[in-house]
């Protein structure tokens, strides 16, 4: 019983190295509704510290939108 335990863990491992080599599969979109970089800031000096990281840092892309309502005469 004491041999299945360390062969099984070794299967386990190989299995696992070869589902992180897989090529990715799906995308995932955040939509941050009224998520700016000053509520990013705040955490990221809350969790991290003021020199700190979040996830959210290391990600390849990043944007933001802003947008505002008008009237019928194009004023804000």
């Amino acid at each position: 019983m004491h041999r299945i335990f360390p062969l099984s863990l070794i299967i386990l491992c190989l299995f696992d190295a070869a589902i992180v080599r897989a090529a990715p599969r799906n995308i995932i979109l955040i939509i941050g509704d009224g998520f700016d970089d000053q509520h990013v800031t705040m955490g990221r000096n809350y969790l991290a510290g003021i020199s700190g990281q979040l996830g959210l840092d290391t990600m390849p892309f990043r944007a933001a939108i802003q947008i505002e309502t008008i009237d019928d005469d194009g004023q804000p």
